[in-house]
C-alpha cells in the first residue's frame, strides 16, 4: 500500500467535506451545521433588523442571492452592522464567490476585531484557497478569543492534515476532543477521527485503528483508504 498516496487521498477527502441571531457555519465537519449565536451589534433601525431577518430566512432556504441583497440593504442602513457583514460573507461563500466572502469577513473584523465568527469563517476561506499559514493565524486568534471553544483547535487540526503534520493533528484534535466531551457535543466523533488520521500519518497504525474504531462506532463514515487498516 502506497502510504504517500493514501495521505494525499485523506487530504482530498477533507477538502470535500461546519431568527435574530448570527449564522455560524462550519465547513470543516463531515456534515456542516448552522448554529446561531447572539448578535454582536444591535441595530437602531427596525428596517435594518427586518432586512437582516429577511436575509437570515433566505439563507436558511439556500436562496443565497436573495440573502445577499437583503444583507447589503441592511448594511447600507447600518454601516456598522457586523452580523450582517458576516452573514453576507457566508452567502457569498456558499455561492463559491470566495473573494467577496473574504472582503466582508475582513470588513467585519476591521469593525469588530473580537468577532469570533468572522475569524472562523475567514479561516475556512483561507483553508479552501490553500493559504494555510493565514488559516492557522485565524485559528490561533480564535483560541485567544475563547480558549474554551473547541473550534479553533479543531480547525488547526484540519490545517495540519493539509500540511501532513501528524503530531500537530493529534495535539490539536485531542484538545478539541476534551472540550467536546465536556460539552457533550456530538462532534466528539469528528475529533476522534482526526486523532486517528493524525496517528496514521505518523505511521502509528495501532493508535490510528484505536481512534478510528471509536469514531466509527459513534457513526463516523470512514473513507475506504482508512478502512483497509481494519482488515
Amino acid at each position: 500500500m502506497n502510504k504517500k498516496l493514501n495521505i494525499l487521498t485523506i487530504v482530498a477527502f477533507f477538502s470535500m467535506c461546519n431568527s435574530q441571531a448570527q449564522i455560524n457555519t462550519d465547513s470543516l465537519k463531515s456534515n456542516e451545521k448552522f448554529g446561531e449565536t447572539h448578535m454582536y451589534y444591535t441595530p437602531t433601525s427596525k428596517e435594518a433588523l427586518d432586512l437582516y431577518t429577511e436575509g437570515h430566512n433566505y439563507f436558511s432556504k439556500s436562496e443565497f442571492r436573495k440573502s445577499i441583497a437583503s444583507y447589503i440593504k441592511a448594511i447600507e442602513l447600518e454601516p456598522k452592522f457586523v452580523d450582517a457583514m458576516d452573514n453576507l460573507g457566508n452567502s457569498y461563500r456558499y455561492l463559491g464567490i470566495l473573494d467577496s466572502a473574504e472582503f466582508w469577513y475582513n470588513k467585519s473584523i476591521a469593525m469588530y476585531p473580537n468577532g469570533y465568527i468572522a475569524h472562523q469563517n475567514l479561516a475556512i476561506v483561507y483553508l479552501s484557497t490553500s493559504r494555510l499559514e493565514k488559516a492557522l493565524n485565524e485559528y490561533d486568534t480564535m483560541i485567544l478569543l475563547d480558549a474554551e471553544n473547541p473550534e479553533g483547535y479543531f480547525g488547526k487540526a484540519n490545517v495540519y492534515i493539509q500540511l501532513k503534520k501528524g503530531d500537530e493533528i493529534v495535539i490539536n484534535a485531542q484538545k478539541a476532543l476534551m472540550i467536546y466531551r465536556k460539552k457533550h457535543d456530538p462532534y466528539e466523533m469528528d475529533a476522534l477521527y482526526l486523532i486517528g488520521v493524525g496517528y496514521y500519518i505518523q505511521g502509528d497504525n495501532k493508535s490510528a485503528i484505536k481512534y478510528l474504531k471509536k469514531a466509527k462506532d459513534m457513526g463516523m463514515e470512514i473513507p475506504e483508504v482508512l478502512q483497509k487498516l481494519f482488515k
